[in-house]
């Protein structure tokens, strides 16, 4: 596995460039969040979404492309473990914003961001689908982000 590359973001330095552009992302769409908001019996929460009605919602972010990864890595046993007497939500990010074809609006397959466990008690996790059908536009979003997030040469004027 590659070492994560520290990366700072308006201010804030993330543990990686991957967790930079979620923030990033974050920020495109409106949503608030904290990053690192607090220690849950030995799983601290890369990031706390606000303002999902009563629910606020934890996300994990990991360098993964598919549900089974998070699985047999253990993540999900980890998180499950930790929020064994907390009821939130939790939201399962990867490398990439992806696409499920299972789950369509008029037949249009929803652009989606990972995987979502609608309460931490709750069994089994689901497609967390934007509700938009616009793939391209939710695509092109989490480019933006990354490229907010890329590293750059520093300037020298001289």
């Amino acid at each position: 596995m590659i070492a994560p590359k520290p990366t700072k973001y308006k201010g804030c330095i993330y543990r990686s460039r991957l967790e930079a552009t979620w923030a990033a992302f974050f920020d495109r769409v409106g949503w608030k969040y904290q990053y690192e908001p607090f220690d849950l019996c030995g799983w601290v929460p890369d990031f706390i979404l606000f303002g999902f009605g009563n629910d606020d919602i934890l996300v994990e972010v990991k360098p993964y492309s598919s549900f089974n990864d998070f699985v047999v890595n253990k993540v999900t046993k980890k998180i499950a473990l930790a929020c064994e007497d907390d009821t939130r939500t939790v939201l399962l990010v990867g490398c990439s914003v992806c696409i499920d074809s299972a789950y369509t609006l008029d037949g249009i397959p929803l652009a989606s961001i990972g995987w979502f466990k609608p309460k931490a008690k709750a069994q089994g996790y689901i497609i967390a689908s934007l509700g938009s059908p616009n793939v391209a536009q939710v695509k092109k979003i989490y480019a933006e982000s990354q490229n907010l997030t890329r590293w750059r040469p520093p300037r020298y004027d001289g």
